[in-house]
């Protein structure tokens, strides 16, 4: 691989230099060198790591030292006066250099895409976001499909392959295992492929458009397979050759497919509900250790506040119940093996692939224009998926001048039409993940063993045998044999992820993602939608989100009109047995594998629904939730509504709930068995800052700036009253607690912002010379390097025990061991649920006794002490030394070299409005870097006068995968990211005049 190479050429290096003494030094070189003819930005890469470089000619370098540099050369239309330009790397007193004569770029030509009505042009402006202009909307979707590709080839490529389970084919056996899954996850009921299945279900308006959409990208790869210099540089780090010929065809299948990867990770919850049946069988009832106190506050104690999305008030934090609500786990101990096998698979493919969300951290919101300072609505977003490089969105603006009224300014992932997050002509919107229960996993009783064909052929459903369908596909594996797999489908649940016929079990899976939606119809209507408006009236926001069925989103919209919605529009599974008034006395519980013998079936209980059929026998209304019964709001007399992840209708309010009478009126009694956020910590930040502004004044364009940059840590103030006075602390813990416990006290009086202690954002940077953002930095990294002692001294033994048990590793979820800790707090000591901070031996026996505060007090002072050993004083402890951001591939380590940049310091931290929760894994007690953020950052103010349009938008990364011979300097959309620097992206014909690259298409 590329990134061993490299190691091996470092050493190599490092070992001449040793011996420079002994022999004469080495002579400095270049790759290319000499004379070479270019067309668009080349890499240039020396012998030695501390070369310096220097130009002489037109053009620009993206460094001046280091071993890699690339060179940008001025745009050129004319070969005729073609410039010629040198650069040189000195180093030890040599020099080496390359001299270029610079062509026109062939990207720069007039493309043809096939098909298309009309001449289309691109502008670029400063930010190289292009501005799509065509005469209708089918050809600005196939211009888009083709600049997708131009910009973001292997990342379609790969997010393409990767969700047909075709990656092995192009990088090895490495993806093998990946590719089984994902032909195993992404198989539907009757055994089809859910993107053929989606393809034969789309009405002839969005087909048309993915059509155009398809030629486009196509037309593209006709254009690479001339030019293949131009093949993305990705390609060249993989495993023997790939030339553009080796790059399929783009198909309807690709985009839908794609689509469904980006729901699937947005949407399933088979490693949360293994790791709740784990737990249950350690500490729920009936389990090997039964302990209703731990279990219940892991898995059902309250959100420590109580703000939701469609509270009128938002109100503060929750009082919690001393009740012991602990229902009935399910007999799961038959299927303890499965359990942990699925368990491993999705944690490997999570691993292997990289989860889009980790953890939580996405925020939107709107004001409507009666409380906004410029009189008009404004909507903000900012989605928390991977950083990768390049980012996971692709900016564009489309504006057709046909009577479509397309006119649509945002970003999408490339493979995919439209926008997913932006504006259009009068309606702008913000998506955040919801986090319904859309995902079952049943246990499934295997019979009719007999060996032929499958060892177990059935399984027992409804008190009859249902038979097994198999499916066969062949799995490609690059420099390998064809393999064999087979995918095991229970017909009226869906695929098999654990067959065990040694045990007669089996798990399958239920998911609404196996069904017919039309979700891409329903971004495509947004962005031609008139108005908010209503469910009923066509073209409306509204009734286009009507169509939004899988991957669950909170919408807010805001219109040009000044008014704004939130519709968290879904298909949610209707569970018949939890609509009672009171708790089921015997569940099943969703939130743990439920029993696959037709008692926990989707639906009305009614057979006449048919919920368990598929093509043309699909589902009913009656098995998914009534529209009615799903949150929805329009224009609140607060002036805003919020989402961040956490309960949209306040079903954590009580204990007792999602069930019966505790349920918010008129909404139905089970949407979820626990939120992506179940803190709700960030939700009332933003709740808390809207609520100031709009109690005696409006909300600014600038205050909704400062909110997305907002780094203030609610959570410390949360755990702050729980705090023991330092007289009370231990002797031996009193010194390092005290000192800790007061330079947290001076961190609340400034008010918990967590800057990054830094004058830049290189992690090496000095410290800013500003007290109080200096010790609120020291503050910051004391709360954090506190909150993870805790977690880890109240939690750490109880997933020792479910390992110890179940055979199966135990990680734990940062936000349930958060919520479970400040539940815990709020309990008298002696209450069950405080049960958590008493130790417990690894063989389920009891250990020391804690009560809860005092485990803050070891947590704080074993802080204090560890930073102080390591970093010295308190004005050492600056915060953007550790907390990092570093992007990578999305194909990382597998793709490396340029496709990754930083590390960069970032202020804010855990549950932060600007997100940066430190990963999981890190290699010091110290280190708080993160992978994982605001994938765009966008503001919209909603003039009714286009001309007059606001949007402000920021993307973690450039628009190209690779160098662009389109411009000549590339405008670092990273840094300003970094920094909080939004870019003001034009809208419409605002763009007209800021050209600083135009592209033009016609059909032949």
């Amino acid at each position: 691989m590329r990134t061993r190479l490299r190691a091996a050429i470092f050493l190599f290096e490092a070992f001449l230099c040793a011996c420079a003494g002994t022999g004469s030094t080495p002579a400095l070189t270049v790759s290319p060198s000499g004379n070479q003819t270019v067309s668009g930005p080349t890499v240039i890469t020396a012998s030695r790591s501390d070369a310096a470089w220097s130009l002489t000619g037109p053009g620009s370098l993206s460094g001046s030292s280091g071993r890699e540099v690339v060179y940008r050369p001025p745009p050129v239309v004319n070969a005729a006066t073609a410039p010629t330009a040198t650069v040189t790397a000195t180093s030890s007193g040599q020099t080496a250099s390359v001299t270029f004569q610079v062509m026109p770029s062939p990207a720069a030509a007039p493309g043809i895409i096939s098909g298309l009505q009309g001449a289309v042009t691109v502008i670029y402006d400063a930010e190289q976001v292009p501005h799509i202009f065509c005469g209708n909307q089918l050809d600005c979707f196939a211009a888009q499909g083709y600049l997708h590709a131009q910009d973001r080839l292997f990342q379609m490529d790969l997010f393409r392959r990767t969700a047909r389970g075709q990656l092995a084919s192009l990088v090895g056996s490495l993806e093998a295992s990946q590719d089984r899954q994902f032909l195993t996850l992404f198989v539907t009921r009757d055994g089809k492929r859910i993107e053929d299945v989606l393809v034969d279900g789309l009405d002839a308006g969005t087909k048309a458009k993915l059509d155009a959409y398809s030629g486009g990208v196509n037309a593209y790869l006709k254009f690479l397979a001339a030019h293949p210099t131009l093949m993305p540089q990705e390609y060249a780090q993989l495993p023997g050759t790939v030339t553009p010929g080796d790059v399929p065809a783009w198909t309807p299948q690709d985009t839908l497919a794609i689509g469904r990867l980006q729901q699937f990770q947005l949407s399933e919850t088979i490693e949360k509900e293994t790791d709740y049946g784990l737990f249950a069988l350690t500490f729920g009832p009936g389990g090997a250790h039964q302990d209703l106190g731990r279990f219940n506050a892991y898995v059902r104690a309250q959100q420590p506040l109580n703000g939701f999305t469609l509270s009128t008030t938002d109100a503060g934090p929750l009082a919690p119940s001393r009740g012991n609500f602990a229902p009935p786990a399910p007999d799961l101990g038959a299927w303890a093996g499965s359990l942990r096998e699925v368990n491993a698979q999705m944690k490997e493919l999570h691993a292997l692939f990289g989860a889009l969300r980790l953890g939580s951290g996405s925020n939107n919101w709107v004001v409507d224009a009666a409380h906004s300072a410029s009189g008009n609505a404004m909507v903000a977003n900012d989605p928390h998926l991977s950083l990768q490089y390049p980012p996971l969105f692709h900016l564009s603006a489309m504006t057709a001048s046909d009577s479509s009224g397309l006119n649509v300014a945002g970003g999408a992932f490339p493979g995919v039409p439209g926008a997913l997050v932006g504006r259009g002509a009068h309606v702008g919107w913000g998506v955040t993940v919801v986090g319904y229960d859309v995902t079952d996993l049943y246990t499934e009783k295997l019979t009719t063993c007999t060996g032929s064909p499958l060892p177990c052929n059935t399984v027992r459903f409804n008190g009859a045998e249902v038979p097994i369908l198999p499916v066969q596909y062949t799995l490609k594996v690059k420099g390998e044999a064809d393999q064999t797999v087979t995918v095991l489908v229970v017909p009226h649940h869906g695929p098999i992820l654990s067959y065990d016929p040694a045990h007669q079990t089996a798990i399958s899976m239920r998911w609404t993602g196996h069904e017919v939606t039309a979700d891409l119809r329903a971004f495509l209507g947004l962005t031609n939608a008139s108005a908010v408006g209503d469910a009923v009236t066509a073209g409306t926001a509204f009734a286009a989100l009507k169509d939004y069925a899988t991957g669950a989103q909170n919408f807010v919209l805001a219109d040009d009109q000044g008014h704004i919605g939130y519709d968290p529009h879904a298909l949610v599974p209707r569970r018949k047995w939890l609509e009672g008034s009171s708790i089921p006395a015997s569940g099943p519980f969703p939130w743990f594998p439920m029993t696959g013998d037709g008692t926990a079936e989707w639906g009305s209980g009614n057979v006449a629904d048919n919920c368990a059929g598929t093509g043309a026998s699909a589902p009913a209304a009656a098995c998914w939730v009534p529209d009615a019964q799903l949150p929805q709001g329009k224009d609140p007399a607060k002036g805003y509504f919020v989402t961040a992840n956490s309960d949209p209708a306040g079903y954590t309010a009580s204990p007792f709930a999602p069930f019966g009478s505790t349920a918010p009126t008129g909404l139905y009694p089970y949407l979820s068995y626990d939120w992506d956020d179940p803190t709700d910590v960030r939700y009332s930040r933003i709740a808390e800052l809207l609520k100031a502004k709009t109690a005696n004044g409006k909300v600014s364009l600038a205050d909704m700036l400062a909110i997305q940059n907002d780094h203030v840590m609610l959570i410390a103030k949360l755990f702050a009253p729980s705090f023991p006075a330092a007289a009370t602390a231990p002797a031996a813990q009193q010194v390092a607690y005290g000192a800790a416990l007061a330079i947290l006290t001076q961190w609340g009086t400034d008010g918990y912002d967590c800057p990054t202690g830094l004058t830049g954002t290189d992690p090496k940077s000095s410290a800013d010379p500003d007290a109080t953002r200096n010790r609120d930095s020291a503050a910051c990294y004391l709360f954090h390097t506190f909150l993870r002692n805790a977690l880890n001294n109240v939690w750490s033994d109880e997933f020792a025990v479910v390992t110890a048990t179940t055979g199966k590793s135990f990680g734990g979820d940062f936000g349930a061991e958060i919520r479970g800790l400040l539940y815990a707090l709020k309990l008298p000591d002696n209450d069950p649920g405080a049960a958590i901070c008493n130790d417990i031996d690894p063989d389920g026996g009891p250990g020391p006794k804690h009560t809860c505060k005092a485990q803050l007090v070891t947590a704080l002072a074993t802080a204090y002490g560890q930073m102080t050993r390591t970093l010295g004083a308190p004005a050492n402890w600056l915060w953007g030394r550790s907390h990092t951001l570093t992007t990578a591939s999305a194909a990382a380590p597998l793709i490396a070299g340029g496709f990754s940049a930083g590390p960069y310091a970032r202020p804010g931290g855990a549950l932060t409005v600007d997100v940066g929760n430190p990963d999981g894994s890190q290699s010091s007690p110290l280190g708080f870097t993160y992978s994982h953020g605001s994938n765009v950052r966008h503001i919209s103010v909603m003039d009714p006068i286009a001309a007059n349009a606001i949007i402000k938008m920021q993307l973690p990364g450039p628009e190209h995968d690779g160098p662009s011979g389109l411009f000549a300097s590339d405008p670092n959309l990273l840094l300003q990211w970094v920094q909080n620097q939004p870019f003001d992206y034009a809208f419409g014909h605002q763009v007209d005049g800021q050209a600083v690259a135009v592209q033009g298409f016609t059909a032949q």
